[in-house]
């Protein structure tokens, strides 16, 4: 039996970039999200790493949660260079086309306006995700403002690191709203870890007592609640068991995973 479940670990679902069905502590910022999208012509959406944003995101982008007129658009800012990139990127997502660096700025443009007329929209909704410095968020805007420009109606969230005073001085646009998500408490981070692996299907039995709850307060205590590095820690401890190396998962064996983990990032960080 016990064989079995491990054979049947679902490991994407443990993956940060995995968008599940719910999210925990976060249904009512997402509902927030969704709102001041629709009042706002521009919202930010600030945190610590791993508490969220690319979660709330891809949430809005794959749900029903907007009304119909609206087309949703992921991106991931860092990726470009300059905002005529992020343009040419929303005219290739527009289209299903590949990215290309051939079509022109003009071309983009008016392709883009073509589609949204041919389907029937009336606002393009930008998710602009991962602006890590002054230097995306320039960029980020710039490309909404050259697109307000050439009369397409648009709105975006940007998700981003900075500060907010960062925000501010390079933000032209008054009509904006921000959202500033709170670390998780403990108990919240044992909910969500919780959910994220019983989404893999595992039996609970291969689960030691505790495990959840010394997880969280680690996190909670020393990575200021990074859910995302639970997840990587939790992935780690599914795989050692799937390939044979541990019958259970424990509290001492996720401390250890963590401490090798973040000791890894750090020597990465100190080779830069």
């Amino acid at each position: 039996m016990t064989q079995y479940y491990v054979r049947s670990i679902n490991l994407s679902v443990l993956r940060p970039e995995y968008v599940p069905e719910r999210i925990p502590h976060r249904e009512e910022d997402l509902k927030k999200l969704a709102n001041a999208c629709l009042r706002k012509k521009l919202v930010f959406i600030t945190s610590s790493a791993g508490l969220g944003k690319t979660l709330l995101l891809k949430k809005i982008y794959i749900s029903s949660i907007l009304p119909e007129h609206y087309l949703s658009i992921y991106l991931v800012v860092r990726r470009f260079i300059k905002p005529e990139h992020i343009i040419r990127e929303l005219y290739c997502k527009v289209n299903e086309y590949e990215y290309s660096h051939r079509v022109s700025l003009k071309d983009a443009i008016s392709s883009i306006k073509s589609v949204l007329d041919d389907e029937g929209y009336s606002h393009i909704l930008l998710l602009l995700d991962d602006c890590r410095d002054k230097g995306d968020l320039i960029r980020a805007i710039r490309s909404l403002e050259i697109l307000d420009s050439n009369n397409i109606s648009v709105k975006a969230i940007i998700s981003c690191s900075a500060e907010f005073r960062n925000i501010y001085d390079i933000s032209k646009v008054k009509d904006y709203y921000l959202m500033k998500l709170t670390r998780y408490k403990a108990s919240e981070l044992k909910d969500i870890l919780k959910y994220r692996l019983l989404c893999t299907n595992m039996s609970q039995s291969l689960i030691e007592e505790n495990t959840f709850r010394e997880l969280a307060i680690s996190l909670y205590r020393y990575f200021r609640s990074n859910v995302t590095l639970g997840l990587i820690v939790l992935y780690s401890a599914c795989l050692m068991m799937l390939e044979g190396k541990i019958l259970c998962i424990t509290p001492s064996l996720v401390h250890n995973l963590l401490k090798d983990i973040t000791l890894r990032q750090y020597k990465a960080l100190s080779s830069l």
